[in-house]
C-alpha cells in the first residue's frame, strides 16, 4: 500500500496497520499458548507448589471429566499470555512510535523498562511470598 506522504498516513492505512499488528499479535498469543501447552503438567506444577508449601495435598479433585483438560488449556492460555508478553509489548510500541515526537519516545524508554521490572517482580513476590502466606492462613479455617 502506497502512502500520500513519507510522514502521514490516511485512516485506512492506519486501520490496516493496526489490523496487521492485531494478527500478529494472535499469531504471538497462539505460539505462546502451544509452547505453554507442551509443558502444561511442569507448568501446573510450578503454579500449584504454593498449596504444597502451605500444607494442601498433592492430589487436586476435579468434579467433571473435562475440568482438568480445561483447567491446563486456561492455565497454558494465560501463562502463554505472559511469554508473549514482550512480542505483544513490541507490537503496541512498533503501532504507536511513530505519531510520537522524539522527546516523547525518550520518556516511554524508562516506564516500559520499569513497568516491565515491576511486573515481573510482582508477579515473583506473589507466588513465592504472598500465596503461600495466603494459602497458610486460609488453611487455618479448614
Amino acid at each position: 500500500m502506497s502512502r500520500s506522504h513519507p510522514d502521514k498516513m490516511t485512516f485506512l492505512e492506519h486501520i490496516e496497520e493496526l489490523r496487521s499488528r492485531l494478527v500478529r499479535s494472535a499469531l504471538y498469543l497462539a505460539g505462546g499458548f502451544g509452547v505453554c501447552w507442551g509443558f502444561h503438567e511442569q507448568i501446573f506444577h510450578f503454579l500449584t507448589q504454593p498449596l504444597r508449601r502451605a500444607g494442601f495435598t498433592d492430589q487436586f479433585i476435579y468434579t467433571s471429566p473435562a475440568e482438568a483438560f480445561f483447567l491446563y488449556m486456561k492455565m497454558s492460555f494465560f501463562v502463554g499470555i505472559f511469554v508473549a508478553f514482550p512480542l505483544l509489548l513490541w507490537e503496541i510500541w512498533a503501532f504507536i512510535s511513530p505519531g510520537l515526537y522524539r522527546h516523547e519516545k525518550l520518556w516511554a524508554i524508562p516506564f516500559i523498562g520499569m513497568g516491565s521490572f515491576f511486573f515481573t517482580t510482582g508477579a515473583l513476590f506473589g507466588h513465592f511470598i504472598l500465596f503461600p502466606l495466603t494459602f497458610k492462613f486460609l488453611w487455618g479455617f479448614a
